[in-house]
């Protein structure tokens, strides 16, 4: 009975992929994680949004737009605490990460939304690395 529905569902998850592609700044495109099958997006992570990350997950929130830090590293948690190590550039990469909303469940007004909110700031994260990759 589930699967009459999953056609329209990963459609709709794709579809809010590339409206994310196309809307947001293309420094964020370049740096976007996509997550899926033969480069459609299924879920859109933000890394490298900047070293205020954190300011820019509480300002989301703050605008009733739902967002999360990324999941831990797979060898953080217990079960594959055998396998742990040192990543740093790993670790950074987490640690800049920050996932939001765009699965099947985002409509066209909210992710309108999302996107309004999210350029400005992440149009000022581009700015700043541009300038400081010409001094």
């Amino acid at each position: 009975m589930q699967l009459d529905y999953i056609r329209p569902v990963i459609a709709r998850h794709i579809a809010n992929g590339k409206y994310f592609d196309a809307a947001l700044p293309r420094h964020t495109r370049d740096r976007a994680v996509r997550l899926g099958c033969g480069g459609r997006a299924l879920l859109l992570v933000l890394y490298r949004a900047g070293e205020r990350r954190d300011e820019l997950a509480r300002r989301l929130s703050a605008l009733g737009i739902g967002n999360s830090l990324a999941h831990k590293r797979n060898d953080r948690h217990s079960v594959f605490a055998a396998s742990r190590c040192d990543l740093p550039k790993l670790d950074h990469f987490y640690g800049s990460m920050l996932h939001i909303p765009c699965g099947w469940w985002v409509g066209d007004a909210e992710r309108e939304r999302i996107a309004d909110a999210l350029r400005p700031r992440l149009v000022a994260v581009e700015r700043r690395e541009r300038t400081e990759a010409t001094r």
